[in-house]
């Protein structure tokens, strides 16, 4: 294997490490969420809908993106956008920890 290959490889796991990142997050935080915010069952199934619909969106809009701008640009983009919204999580949580 190539140099170049490998490090192909290697990006691509971690991507999908950042992008796998979000289900196993939500499903950790979102028992002591239910409970914390006082939410119903039907609440949780809700929420795990909402994040899958938004998965559904986003592998659509980024394949139709990588067909027509390329995929180096799209996987860039890809992981700079985990990047900021995971870098933007810790900021969020306090910031709405004021108001609960």
């Amino acid at each position: 294997m190539k140099y170049r290959e490998a490090k192909l490889i290697f990006s691509t796991g971690i991507e999908w490490m950042f992008d796998s990142m979000d289900v196993l997050l939500l499903s950790y935080i979102l028992v002591a969420v239910l409970h914390e915010l006082g939410l119903a069952k039907g609440d949780e199934g809700l929420i795990i809908l909402v994040n899958n619909i938004g998965m559904l969106i986003g592998a659509i809009l980024f394949g139709w993106l990588a067909d027509v701008r390329g995929r180096r640009m799209t996987f860039i983009l890809m992981l700079a956008l985990c990047s900021i919204g995971l870098g933007d999580i810790d900021k969020t949580l306090k910031r709405a920890a004021l108001f609960i």
